[in-house]
């Protein structure tokens, strides 16, 4: 059998990234000459020498490997950022889950996708509608993305009820949001609606870079809203207690479902619950973004109206 030589690479001559690779080649054994001159082993040879090779091509498919990481690395990089463009800062969007009795009992149920992003607070100059003047005050405020996205309902071949598809809707479905903030602090319990003020939407529409609306702004009928797409909205509340460190938000009207309480026969509407704790500090607020402490999620929240139990359906 021809002599073997063993091969390997100066790994001192390469640059950094290359001597690491280096360093954990498998040594590659060659043959200096040519086939053996009395034939006799000749598969042999051949099989040392397609060992030989495979074990050089594993080690240059380890060195490509390796060089290729930084580029791997980099893609990994800008697919992160172009996700996080792509969100803006909104948290994951709240999907509707509706449960099979609300498909059941509402032929003309809808729930919105709603994304929220953190609570915000910014003083902002704003006039006040009684003297005139500017004024600087506090404002929270809360920005969501809202898109209507059909629900799918399983098929029931054995339902035969007629369905009249000549005659259009008389009343939409009417998208109207409604926001209540309420702070829990020394044992007393306090509630804020959401303000209308255009002034400070389009200030906060300016440094979000988004284009907002207000509750009055967006709301309407469903039809309006391109399936698939999103609008942006923003609440908008001044005059928070400072010292407040707990507070919780209800928002409303993103879906028509119901449900009624038998033992009142209370109103209860579906609605989004986010929980929120900040250290308050009612001399220098300094805390300019409140994450929620849980996730938001729907809940059966009960209304101050109350129906028939007979004719609510």
């Amino acid at each position: 059998m021809p002599p073997l030589r063993r091969f390997s690479t100066n790994s001192s001559r390469l640059p950094d990234s290359k001597q690491r690779v280096a360093r954990f080649a498998v040594p590659v054994y060659l043959h200096t000459s040519g086939a053996n001159p009395n034939g006799k082993s000749s598969m042999f040879d051949s099989r040392i020498s397609f060992i030989a090779k495979l074990a050089q091509g594993s080690a240059l498919s380890l060195a490509f490997f390796c060089l290729l990481c930084p580029s791997i690395s980099a893609q990994e990089s800008e697919g992160a950022q172009t996700a996080a463009e792509e969100t803006r800062g909104f948290l994951p969007v709240l999907t509707p889950n509706p449960s099979s009795a609300e498909l059941e009992l509402q032929d003309d149920l809808w729930i919105l996708d709603v994304a929220f992003k953190p609570m915000r607070m910014i003083p902002l100059e704003l006039t006040n509608p009684k003297t005139g003047e500017k004024e600087r005050k506090n404002v929270w405020y809360l920005v969501y993305k809202v898109r209507n996205t059909p629900l799918e309902r399983p098929a029931d071949p054995g339902d035969l009820t007629p369905v009249n598809v000549e005659d259009a809707r008389r009343i939409g479905h009417i998208f109207i949001p409604e926001f209540e903030l309420i702070t829990e602090d020394n044992g007393q319990t306090r509630s804020y609606k959401d303000e209308i003020n255009p002034e400070a939407v389009k200030l906060i529409s300016e440094r979000e870079r988004l284009p907002l609306q207000s509750s009055i702004e967006i709301a309407g009928d469903l039809a309006k809203l391109e399936p698939g797409e999103f609008e942006y909205g923003v609440a908008v509340w001044t005059g928070i207690d400072p010292k407040t460190d707990f507070f919780k938000l209800y928002a409303t009207g993103f879906s028509s479902a119901y449900r009624i309480n038998p033992e009142n026969g209370t109103l209860l509407k579906r609605t989004i619950e986010i929980k929120y704790t900040r250290p308050g500090d009612e001399y220098e607020e300094v805390e300019l973004e409140f994450r929620p402490a849980t996730d938001p999620e729907w809940m059966f929240r009960p209304t101050e109206l109350e129906v028939n139990q007979t004719a609510s359906k």
